[in-house]
Formats: C-alpha cells, structure tokens, sequence
C-alpha cells in the first residue's frame, strides 16, 4: 500500500524513522533505497528526529585547549548520530546532512570538534568540507579510524589544530595539507600513514608542532620545512624516511625539540645546526649519519637531551660540548669510527664528561691502549 503513495508523502512518512530504520527499508524495495538516498530525503529524516544537545556547561563541555593534546577533553560526547556519520556504510546524502545540519550549524562545535577516545569507528568522511569556514580545532585522536585521510580536509581554512593522532589512517598525507595557513598544531602520530611529507608542509607559517613519528612516512625530509620559522616542535622519529638532513634546518629559528631518530637518513649532521640557539632536545639516534660532529654544536647552549647513537660518525668529539650547560643526557655509544679520546677541556663540564667516560671515552692525557666502547 505505501509503495503506491506519491514520492513526496512517502519521504514524509519515512522520515519520521530513526535514520537507522530508515535506511534499512533500502533494502526492502528500489522505491525505498531512492527514497531514503534522495538528498532532500536526507535532510528531512535529521531534522525530524533532531536530539536535543546537552546544555552549555561545565557538567557537559570542557573547552580543547590549543596548546595542549590533552585527550580527556571534549566539547560534548558524540552522539549515535555523529558516531554513524563517520560509518562507511552510511550514505553520502545523509553525510552531507548532518554536517550540514548539525556540526557546522551547532553552537558547541562551531570552531571545534573535540571527540577524543570516544571510541569512533569507521572513516573520516569527505563531507568534513561543510565546516570548512568556521572550524579550528579537529581533534578525533585515539580512535579507531581507518582508511585515507580525505583531500578535502585541506579546505578547512580556518582550522588552527589538528589531531588525528592514535588511529589507523593509511594513505598519502593530504598533498595539499598547506593549505591550512592558519594551522598551528599538526599531530599525525601512529597511524598507517605512508609516501612522502608534502612539500606544501612549507606554507604553513604559522605551524608551532609537527608530530608525525611512528608512521611508515619514506623519502627525504623537504627542504621546504626550513620555512617554518615559528615551528618548536618537530618529530619525524620512528619512520623511514632517507636522504639527508637538509641544510635548511637551520632556519628554524625558534626550534626546541627535534627528533629523528629510527629513520634512514644518512650523510653529515649540517653544520646549520648550528644556528638552532634555542634547541633543548635533538635525537638523531639510529640512522646512518656520517663524517665529524660539527664544531658550531657548541653553540647549543640551551641544549639538555642530545642522542647521536647508532649512527657511522667519525673522527673527533669537538670539545665544544663542554658549553651544553643544562646537560642532562649526552649518548654518542655504537658510532664504531669515533675517536674515543676527547680533550681534557671537556671535562671542565661534569655532566658531559660523565656520561662520555660511562660510554667509554678518555681524555687525550690518559693512556689510549686499553680503550673500548661501550653503550648505554
């Protein structure tokens, strides 16, 4: 009786169904499934069984910070809704919906989204681009969301954070994630991720940290990076990328922690290193770095934690490093052609003398017959 209703009454009527029941009725007949995947159909079944969001308060919303990856907070818990829209089976029509009805339209997610360790499963779908002129904050960390990350994340223009961190992502990073010239925190970390960094990744001048360690990211590390001037935070660590270190690396002028460490980068420590004044932390332990540590090392004097291990450095420890003040950690182990002998100036710097005699240096008045190497 109800297939011979007009198109038009039958929507009606269907819509009044849970978007869920709605969309089990496509497989009934083909007049239901064209129904139900008819865009205004869509819209229509939302709208009517709309569930009411929780009051603005402290019981119900805690503000994502920009400056922290704090996982515990969120604007509000998602829904059964929001968690279906991330459902590959869920179609397009009613994707595009519900980002348009009630993610880019609600007062408690219009700059941000904040739906960390809610136990969201599926994919991030392409229709995110609804919220492109309003959202700044994606956080969807912790999760288990698979499959590509969609180019059209790139259009979200206003977007100031972005955390897809501890998810199963696989695919390319967005070629045109640049595009996000707002962005200032940029966290990929332990997923799937695999192919190249983007060198659009040079546009992004106002990005303060890139966290993209533990991926399977290959290729050389862009020179393009050396642009981000405003960048304190960059791990690339736990990859396999290849290549050099690119000498661009000094432009980072306002770098604090760099890790690389567990790739396959090769070559000589760029002397531009160098110009890194504000560097507390650098590991580039486990490549096949090569040649003599550079000398201007020394002038890192803010510098705390340094790891070259495992890596084919030769010749000489540069007596430099007795200017790493707040030292607290220095691990140059298994580099099998370094000079084990280091000047006795070196020693004017307890700390760096210590951690080098552990490792099994000498200074070059001690007798070098019976010297060895060994690890931490």
């Amino acid at each position: 009786m109800m297939l011979a209703l007009p198109t038009e009454t039958l929507q009606t009527i269907l819509a009044l169904l849970s978007p869920a029941d709605a969309n089990r009725l496509r497989a009934v007949c083909r007049r239901f499934d064209a129904c139900v995947c008819a865009p205004a159909f869509a819209a229509l079944n939302l709208a009517r069984t709309c569930e009411t969001f929780p009051e603005d308060d402290d019981q119900h919303v805690s503000r994502h910070r920009f400056t922290t990856t704090d996982t515990n907070a969120s604007a509000y818990s998602p829904s059964p809704r929001d968690m279906a829209w991330f459902d590959p089976r869920w179609p397009d029509t009613y994707k595009a919906a519900h980002a348009r009805l009630f993610l880019a339209d609600s007062p408690f997610t219009r700059t941000e989204i904040a739906w960390s360790r809610a136990g969201i499963v599926g994919h991030l779908p392409s229709q995110i681009c609804a919220l492109s002129q309003t959202l700044q904050s994606l956080c969807l960390d912790h999760n288990s969301l698979s499959g590509k990350i969609p180019d059209e994340i790139c259009t979200l223009g206003s977007l100031r954070c972005l955390n897809l961190s501890n998810n199963a992502f696989s695919g390319s990073i967005p070629r045109n994630i640049g595009n996000l010239s707002e962005l200032r925190y940029l966290f990929l970390e332990e997923n799937n991720l695999s192919g190249t960094l983007p060198t659009s990744m040079g546009n992004l001048a106002h990005l303060e940290k890139l966290v993209a360690n533990k991926n399977e990211l290959s290729g050389s590390i862009p020179a393009e990076l050396g642009c981000l001037s405003k960048l304190h935070t960059l791990n690339l660590s736990h990859n396999c990328l290849s290549g050099l270190i690119p000498t661009e690396i000094g432009g980072l002028a306002n770098l604090r922690f760099c890790k690389l460490a567990c790739n396959q980068l090769y070559g000589p420590l760029p002397s531009e290193i160098g110009h890194l004044v504000k560097l507390q932390g650098f590991w580039a332990n486990q490549n096949s770095l090569s040649g003599e540590i550079p000398k201007n090392i020394g002038t890192l004097v803010n510098l705390w934690q340094i790891n070259l291990s495992r890596n084919k450095f030769t010749g000489r420890v540069p007596c430099e490093i007795k200017n790493f003040a707040f030292l607290n950690y220095l691990n140059l182990s298994e580099n099998d052609d370094l000079i084990k002998v280091v000047d006795e100036v070196v020693q004017e710097n307890e700390r760096c003398w210590k951690f080098l005699r552990e490792q099994g240096f000498v200074l070059s008045s001690q007798p070098t017959a019976s010297i060895g190497v060994s690890t931490l």
